[in-house]
């Protein structure tokens, strides 16, 4: 019995050779160390490059991914200015003005969205992306309020009058107007910054509780697959290109060279 106990440790250290490592919460894939593309320091740096066939609501097809010894980082898309930071809670977020005839495009060109749940694996890489981060701060500025819809038993908190709850419709009144009506439950009306009603009443992108709000994200830990966007690719043997998609299932190739 004591001989074994002694020989426990030894065959951990052997499996330091393989792509998995011990650790109290059982095996770590660390990738593929003998290849180039097996090991996620081969990916660590900043990366730039081009969506194929592809342009941002800026008209770019820009492309930047930077990457950390952790598999944290930023990627970002188009070549637009940063965004202004939120400082209104009563209007929508300052949202660059889309270049004309570029199509819409769910990235906000020129924010740095984090990147999610990074992994190496069969010699690529894997990473999430969650738009919903770009709305953090503006639903940290959001003052909380109470659902008043009886009828559905909803107790929950909304940043604004709930499509469901207590808001019975919203009216824009022409195509270009700032300016929207909510119709409320009580029969009473609200004029409002229709970018506002939009983001906290018909389609929320916030979640609140009685004391705060926050973006409405997919959870640390999930699935790649449960993220809005995903980028999966691979480097070449030279270990100085990666390509790969952006997307789910295919999505749109990008091309990225790394810089550092």
């Amino acid at each position: 019995m004591t001989r074994m106990k002694r020989m426990m440790p030894l065959v951990c250290l052997g499996l330091l050779a393989a792509p998995f490592g011990c650790s109290s919460e059982g095996n770590v894939n660390i990738g593929n160390t003998e290849t180039i593309g097996g090991r996620l320091s081969d990916y660590v740096g900043t990366w730039t490059g081009y969506a194929q066939a592809t342009v941002f609501s800026d008209g770019s097809d820009h492309v930047s991914l930077t990457i950390d010894g952790n598999g944290h980082g930023t990627a970002l898309f188009g070549n637009g200015a940063p965004p202004a930071v939120p400082t209104d809670p009563q209007v929508g977020p300052p949202v660059p003005a889309p270049s004309p005839n570029a199509p819409a495009s769910s990235e906000i060109p020129g924010f740095a969205y984090p990147i999610h749940g990074t992994i190496v694996q069969s010699d690529r890489i894997q990473l999430g992306i969650d738009f919903n981060d770009f709305y953090a701060p503006w639903c940290a500025l959001q003052t909380p309020q109470p659902a008043m819809n009886v009828p559905t038993s909803d107790t929950g908190y909304y940043c604004g009058p709930a499509l469901g709850s207590n808001l019975v419709k919203l009216e824009k009144l022409t195509p270009d107007a700032t300016t929207c009506t909510m119709y409320l439950l009580d029969g009473t009306t609200l004029k409002v910054n229709c970018d506002w009603a939009n983001l906290c009443a018909v389609t929320p992108v916030c979640t609140c509780t009685s004391s705060a709000c926050t973006a409405i994200r997919t959870a640390d830990g999930s699935a790649l697959a449960q993220y809005p966007a995903e980028i999966d690719g691979q480097l070449d043997a030279a270990g100085t290109t990666l390509t790969g998609t952006l997307g789910h299932g295919g999505g749109t190739t990008i091309v990225l060279h790394k810089q550092n």
